[in-house]
């Protein structure tokens, strides 16, 4: 991305977004900080994500589908990213095309890892998912559900 196209993209990004300040005491700001670096997200990412996630009250994010299958679009896109270079390092060339090529992989990879994530997954979904791997905690959820009905 050259440096003119980076700065027509903050503009767009700053054109379609709002910024507030948001204030935390030292605690609260510790507790969202580890939760998003257990998440590894950012930590506003992470912030407005529960936030949003909190006034809908039907979704939850991040879920282990999603982050299975970024990580197959990363290995992909490792793979051949590798492919390249090793043709790249055999003989000393890069063709233009093969790095417009590279910087159009990476822009689809950014916009698939993007429409993974916020996609929101159902709290059922999020439940099932969570009985199928740990049976076990079926009578909690029962009892978490019958304390909010």
């Amino acid at each position: 991305m050259t440096l003119n196209q980076h700065t027509e993209y903050q503009k767009q990004y700053r054109k379609h977004r709002i910024h507030r300040v948001i204030i935390f005491s030292k605690e609260e700001y510790q507790i969202l900080l580890d939760l998003a670096k257990e998440h590894r997200k950012p930590f506003s990412t992470f912030v407005r994500e529960v936030a949003l996630a909190h006034v809908s009250n039907q979704y939850v994010l991040p879920n282990d589908e999603q982050t299975k299958a970024v990580q197959v679009l990363l290995i992909r896109y490792g793979t051949n990213l590798n492919q390249i270079a090793h043709v790249t390092n055999a003989t000393f060339h890069i063709s233009h095309q093969k790095i417009y090529e590279i910087q159009k992989q990476f822009q689809k990879l950014q916009q698939e890892v993007l429409d993974l994530y916020n996609k929101p997954i159902p709290v059922e979904q999020v439940i099932r998912g969570a009985l199928a791997k740990h049976p076990e905690f079926k009578e909690q959820i029962a009892l978490i559900l019958k304390e909010h009905l």
